[in-house]
């Protein structure tokens, strides 16, 4: 299943409403796996002295990743189809 990364810039966000927004991601996630969407929440990373924030998710698609965004009311920049690279041979 294709991955995405989602981009968003929250200047003087605190980590606790950035931990909501990750719970409110999770959530809705969880809903629209309920209604048979193949798609994964792999987490966020905040990146404090940039003010950037990453959620990855595992998805058949990049719509389903914008709906999960709109139904947690989690804005974001950008999505962007990722590929994870391994230092194995």
């Amino acid at each position: 299943m294709p991955e995405y990364l989602t981009e968003r810039y929250e200047p003087g966000a605190a980590a606790e409403t950035l931990q909501a927004d990750a719970v409110r991601l999770a959530d809705a996630v969880a809903a629209l796996r309920l209604d048979g969407a193949a798609i994964e929440f792999l987490g966020s990373t905040f990146l404090p002295e940039d003010d950037g924030v990453f959620s990855r998710f595992a998805s058949d698609s990049e719509e389903l990743v914008a709906e999960v965004h709109q139904r947690a009311s989690v804005p974001f920049e950008r999505i962007i189809e990722t590929r994870e690279l391994r230092g194995e041979r």
